[in-house]
């Protein structure tokens, strides 16, 4: 036989789970007053498994304040909406 690719009909299907267990949080950009920009690394363990970015501004950014708890709180909704991928 030779070592050419043989069709597999039906396909297997094969899922990777991957079991985000952490995050950081960096504020990229702040328009005084106005919005900032929010960068979350998503981490499986200590392995990076992907990032994402989220703009506040409005009452958003009015209710930062100092709470930098807020932030992380915005960002654990984001990823908790949006992801899985």
């Amino acid at each position: 036989m030779d070592s050419s690719h043989v069709p597999l009909d039906p396909p297997v299907i094969q899922t990777t789970v991957r079991i985000l267990n952490n995050f950081t949080v960096t504020v990229t950009n702040v328009v005084l007053g106005t919005s900032a920009d929010i960068l979350i690394r998503l981490y499986e363990n200590e392995n990076f498994a992907g990032s994402a970015t989220f703009t506040i501004s409005g009452e958003q950014y009015a209710a930062w304040g100092n709470d930098d708890q807020y932030i992380v709180n915005l960002a654990t909704e984001y990823i908790r909406a949006n992801y899985p991928f």
